[in-house]
C-alpha cells in the first residue's frame, strides 16, 4: 500500500537564508524544509545535496537520479518531492521525466524568496508539491514542477524570471500525454555543450567544444534557425564525424523550422531542429540519450 510520499532535498533558495552580509546561502536541511509547512501526511526525508543550483554538475544530478529511482522503487512511495534551486530547476526535472520508470510522480519545487524572508513562498510551494505527490490523481504524471499555485509538465518548462512568484512558465501537465523515455543512465561521463549564437559569430565556439571532449552540441540559433555560414559548415563536419548536433532558437517557446535558409540548412548538414525544448533542456536531453545509448533522431525536440 502507497502510504508516504518522500521528499529530496538539493538547497536551492527554497533552503537558503541571508547571511549578515545579505548574502543568501542554502543552509537549511530537509527537516527544516519540511517543518515550515505544516504539512500533515506521512512524508521521508533524505538530503541529495546542498547547493545553488547553478552550482549542480552531472554527477549530482546522477545522485539526485539514482536517490528519486531508489524511492520510486519502494512499495509504500506513493511519489517523489524534489526541493531544488529555480535556476536549473528545468534541467534536472526534464532528465528525472526522460529518466525515471513507472507510474509515479515526480515532483519539483522550491522558492523565489530565501527561507529567511517573512514573505517566502517556499512552504506553500513544497506543501502544495507535497499533496500532489500523495494524491491518487498524480499517477501517471510523470515528472512535474509544482510553483505558485500551478503544475507544469517538466517538458517544456522554463524559468521566466527572476522576480515575483511565478518564476516558471510552461503548459499544464496532462495525465495520459505521450511519455518520453530513455533507459536509466548516468549522464556524468557523457559532455554536451551548448552553444550561442550572434551576429558575427564564427564556428570557434563549436570547434573548442569538439575538441574538448563533446559527443552531442545544442546550437542556441538566431530566430527559428539563423546561423552564419562558418557554423553551417563546422555543424556538417561534425555530424559526419558522429557527433550529435540540436538547433535551438534563442527566442523561448519558438521552433527551430525550414522555413528559411538557416534551418533548412542545419537539417542538410546532419542537425536536428528543435520544435518544443530550450537549449538548457535540450542540452540535458542530449546527455540523457547519448549516455543511455539511444538514438537521438527518436526523440522529440
Amino acid at each position: 500500500m502507497n502510504n508516504f510520499v518522500t521528499l529530496i532535498t538539493t538547497g536551492g533558495t527554497i533552503a537558503s537564508v541571508a547571511d549578515p552580509s545579505g548574502v543568501r546561502r542554502p543552509v537549511l536541511g530537509a527537516h527544516d524544509l519540511l517543518a515550515a509547512t505544516g504539512y500533515q501526511g506521512r512524508v521521508k526525508v533524505r538530503e541529495a545535496v546542498r547547493k545553488d543550483s547553478s552550482l549542480l554538475d552531472f554527477a549530482d544530478v546522477d545522485q539526485i537520479r539514482r536517490i528519486v529511482a531508489q524511492e520510486l522503487d519502494n512499495p509504500s512511495v506513493s511519489g517523489v518531492v524534489v526541493a531544488h534551486g529555480t535556476d536549473t530547476m528545468e534541467e534536472t526535472a526534464i532528465l528525472l521525466d526522460l529518466l525515471t520508470g513507472g507510474d509515479k510522480p515526480v515532483v519539483l519545487t522550491g522558492a523565489a524568496r530565501p527561507a529567511s524572508d517573512p514573505a517566502t513562498d517556499g512552504p506553500a510551494n513544497l506543501r502544495h508539491a507535497l499533496a500532489f505527490a500523495a494524491s491518487p490523481g498524480a499517477r501517471g504524471a510523470g515528472a512535474v514542477i509544482c510553483f505558485a499555485g500551478a503544475t507544469l509538465a517538466a517538458r517544456g518548462a522554463h524559468k521566466r524570471h527572476t522576480g515575483g512568484d511565478d518564476v516558471f512558465g510552461g503548459r499544464a501537465h496532462a495525465k495520459g500525454a505521450p511519455a518520453v523515455k530513455a533507459p536509466a543512465c548516468d549522464i556524468a561521463a557523457t559532455r554536451v555543450d551548448l552553444v550561442a549564437l550572434c551576429q558575427g559569430a564564427d564556428r570557434t565556439g563549436v570547434d573548442a567544444s569538439v575538441a574538448a571532449g563533446a559527443r552531442g552540441l545544442v546550437l542556441a540559433t538566431m530566430g527559428n534557425g539563423g546561423v552564419p555560414d562558418s557554423v553551417t559548415q563546422a555543424v556538417a563536419e561534425h555530424a559526419r564525424a558522429g557527433i550529435a548536433v540540436v538547433a535551438c532558437s534563442r527566442v523561448l517557446g519558438a521552433p527551430v523550422t525550414p522555413e528559411y535558409s538557416g534551418g533548412a540548412r542545419l537539417i542538410a548538414a546532419g542537425a536536428l531542429l528543435a520544435a518544443e525544448l530550450s537549449a538548457p533542456q535540450a542540452r540535458m536531453q542530449l546527455a540523457a540519450v547519448l549516455a543511455s545509448g539511444s538514438d537521438p533522431r527518436r526523440f522529440p525536440w
